[in-house]
């Protein structure tokens, strides 16, 4: 029997389970992927607000993604909540000696409640340092408006054109979701510096914590079982889609 693959996540956590570590593990063991941990904070939080935030030391960072990664054959690389500069400094330095291998960073800046979860100095830090190391970045519109410096985007060109920045930092890829626009249709974009693939699904009337944690864990799921980006990008996004239609059964039942 072929031993699974084996990703690891580098993240957050959230007592809820709502989103964070817990929710990533739950993907990846959806797809019969093992996972290797390397906790960035421990988060007081709920569905409602963020209230303690113990971001871990760099040492502490960099021993975790150490050990995990010289354990085993790591096939992806998930990067959630950082939690301060400090933290970002520290999964560059490991990833200096790894870069073979596929991260997929998912920035984290604020709870879905809106507590900030990574302040101006730890964005500009993510930013000049961090994007260079990254094969694909997953922002939402917030998100990206906020890497970029500039207002929310007000049309999908103009995301277009926001996530082509990223492109400009350093990311192979950025994958701009549009969950926040408006409209039936929910346009998610796959960009590059040679192409554009849109993902395009019927807007749900449904939202959900973790959604970012989750999408971005099964792209690296996807990846570590050897699928291309495309196809990886279209599974994760099914499976949250699936999920989101779940969802809303099971608001229109009760």
């Amino acid at each position: 029997m072929a031993l699974m693959p084996k990703i690891l996540i580098v993240a957050g956590t959230d007592p809820t389970g709502g989103a964070g570590i817990v929710r990533d593990i739950e993907t990846a063991s959806h797809f019969s992927v093992r996972t290797g941990l390397a906790v960035t904070s421990v988060n007081v939080q709920d569905d409602h607000h963020v209230g303690t935030k113990l971001p871990m030391n760099g040492d502490i960072i960099r021993g975790q993604m150490l050990a995990a990664l010289r354990s085993d054959k790591i096939l992806a690389i998930k990067v959630g909540m950082t939690g301060s500069p400090e933290i970002v400094e520290a999964i560059c330095s490991v990833l200096d000696n790894f870069s073979d291998i596929p991260v997929i960073l998912d920035p984290v800046i604020r709870a879905s409640s809106g507590g900030v979860l990574a302040d101006d100095r730890t964005v500009t830090v993510i930013k000049e340092k961090f994007l260079k190391y990254c094969y694909l970045v997953t922002p939402n519109l917030p998100e990206l408006a906020t890497l970029t410096g500039e207002k929310l985007s007000e049309n999908h060109s103009r995301t277009i054109e926001q996530a082509k920045k990223l492109l400009a930092s350093g990311s192979k890829y950025v994958l701009a979701k549009g969950g926040h626009e408006t409209g039936e249709i929910a346009i998610d974009s796959l960009v590059s510096s040679s192409r554009t693939t849109n993902f395009s699904n019927a807007r749900l009337n449904a939202t959900m914590r973790g959604t970012g944690c989750t999408l971005s864990t099964a792209i690296a799921c996807a990846i570590a079982q050897g699928k291309s980006l495309e196809d990886a990008v279209k599974t994760a996004k099914n499976y949250v889609y699936q999920l989101l239609r779940e969802r809303t059964a099971s608001f229109s039942k009760s």
